[in-house]
């Protein structure tokens, strides 16, 4: 039986051509064409010998045996028939194309409690507890580099989303995250006012990257348990100049505040991410 070609397709290498070699289900290169010789072989003067080659490079054999030799112009003729395609340019067809789990890029200064936030949301923990204890303790260390996280959300529609974060440290380099994010998380230290003029700097040149125009994007104030601070978390927002700053922003900005220490803020921010990540 001739394979049947479903509807989508994609670009193939000519491994492919290598699962197709039953009696059932024959194909064969030469000269870098592709053949479907499943209905020859019934028809072919060797019989069922060609099944050698089935899923194989047959050119060697049609163009060096002998008896080929002789009528290698009829048998260029009799395999136009079944001709598929050139190898270099070579598809294999499939129904529906395989599901890209959706990316989130998670970034911000160094000690804003990145990798704190993203470990309770892997746990998937969706309890608003305002009581940090030892059991809800995570012990972290400053992400030098990049981090990949798979966060599973519950809901009518369960899916789970691809978090990649990214080290302060890699600040010079975040932009080149930024073309396939789906979703952005930007994350403050609400507690560090030594950190304020930083975090404002790198947040505009976040929101100014041409490929987050039309990208969901969440400002997270973190940290909003810790108490002892010079400044308070709207008066951190008026000196970052987060009302200008969004005001010119191409994305569209969300602004929440978490605590990843407690997990106060987490439920709404699992529910951001599912609402962004459909």
């Amino acid at each position: 039986m001739a394979t049947e070609f479903p509807l989508l397709m994609r670009s193939a290498r000519a491994e492919e051509v290598g699962r197709h070699k039953t009696k059932d289900d024959a194909w064969m290169i030469i000269n870098k064409k592709v053949y479907n010789i499943t209905d020859y072989v019934t028809t072919h003067p060797g019989g069922d010998a060609i099944l050698r080659f089935a899923g194989k490079d047959g050119t060697t054999a049609v163009q060096q045996q002998s008896a080929h030799k002789r009528v290698l112009n009829f048998i260029n003729q009799t395999l136009e028939k079944y001709y598929i395609t050139d190898l270099s340019c070579f598809h294999r067809y499939k129904r529906h194309p395989e599901p890209k789990e959706p990316t989130i890029v998670c970034l911000g200064p160094s000690g804003v409690g990145k990798t704190l936030l993203l470990e309770k949301l892997k746990k998937n923990n969706n309890n608003n507890n305002n009581n940090t204890t030892t059991e809800n303790f995570i012990p972290t260390i400053p992400t030098t580099g990049t981090n990949l996280y798979t966060i599973k959300l519950d809901g009518q529609r369960k899916h789970s989303v691809i978090v990649r974060e990214l080290g302060g440290v890699m600040a010079p380099l975040w932009h080149l995250y930024l073309s396939d994010a789906d979703a952005v998380i930007f994350l403050v230290d609400s507690s560090n006012s030594f950190q304020v003029a930083a975090s404002s700097v790198l947040l505009t040149e976040v929101l100014n990257h041409s490929s987050l125009d039309n990208c969901p994007f969440l400002l997270v104030f973190n940290k909003c348990d810790v108490k002892l601070t010079v400044m308070s978390i709207d008066l951190v927002q008026d000196v970052m100049q987060i009302p200008d700053i969004l005001k010119n922003a191409k994305p569209k900005v969300t602004v929440m505040r978490t605590s990843a220490l407690t997990e106060h803020g987490l439920p709404h921010l699992r529910d951001w991410i599912r609402a962004n990540t459909n």
